[in-house]
């Protein structure tokens, strides 16, 4: 389904790419992770039967604090009419957050919970926003209104403690059955490959100079999916998503008479 969406977007970006015009557009967007459902054994490592909580006040908060992130790439823009545009993007972003990672000790036999630390977690994703915009003159330029979908693509990224420094991986994680994956020295960490997004905000074209600030909502569930289907539920009851504040300058060539 994801490959059909992101085919989809490609597509509808190629059609408006020989009818409108184009341009670099770079951004900073304060991004957040969120846990918004999770089990009370801790989704650190909710894919280990044996895991253990000590007591409840051990267990780390979940919310996740904001970091600032850039992104880059390009803007296309169809003319609809006077009022409305059609503008796809192809753009590298990153997005992250801290948040406070468990600790905890045990190998081979039952995880205690030690203590936690702050984690700084930075993916890499390829995106494709798609927005409708309208847009209305007011004084030497137009004021616009933007609201669309995102499909990405995530490339990877690291998940840092002040005790560990994690690559982050997409796709499926693999099966509890291997035991590494829960001690300390395991240098992997698995997040879902595919995210969609809703994107909406307000902007000001001033003759092909568009400065913009939207919000970015994240719709998919970014915790990876599990080797082993079994421990679907699991991940159904763990379900992370992104967000973003973001601001964005970009220019379209040969827009100064648009």
């Amino acid at each position: 389904m994801k490959k059909i969406v992101i085919i989809a977007m490609l597509l509808a970006s190629s059609t408006v790419f020989s009818q409108g015009l184009i341009g670099p557009k770079v951004g900073l967007n304060i991004n957040s992770i969120n846990y918004v459902k999770y089990q009370s054994q801790a989704a650190d490592v909710f894919y280990n039967p044996n895991f253990v909580i000590e007591s409840q006040s051990q267990v780390a908060d979940l919310s996740s604090s904001k970091t600032l992130n850039p992104s880059v790439g390009i803007v296309l823009n169809v003319q609809i009419g006077e009022y409305f545009a059609i503008r796809p993007e192809l753009l590298w972003v990153q997005r992250g957050g801290y948040r406070e990672d468990l600790t905890y000790s045990g190998f081979f036999g039952t995880p205690i919970v030690t203590g936690h630390e702050t984690a700084k977690i930075t993916m890499n994703y390829v995106e494709i926003p798609l927005n409708l915009v309208g847009r209305y003159p007011v004084g030497p330029g137009k004021i616009e209104l933007f609201a669309g979908f995102a499909a990405g693509h995530n490339l990877g990224g690291t998940y840092k403690t002040p005790s560990k420094n994690q690559k982050i991986l997409t796709g499926y994680e693999p099966s509890p059955t291997t035991s590494w994956i829960y001690t300390d020295e395991q240098d992997r960490f698995y997040f879902n490959s595919f995210n969609m997004s809703l994107n909406f905000g307000l902007g000001y074209n001033l003759k092909g100079l568009i400065f913009q600030a939207g919000y970015n909502m994240g719709l998919s569930n970014m915790t990876a999916r599990p080797a082993d289907k079994k421990y679907n539920t699991l991940r159904n009851n763990n379900v992370l998503r992104s967000s973003a504040i973001t601001f964005g300058v970009a220019y379209l060539f040969g827009g100064k008479e648009d």
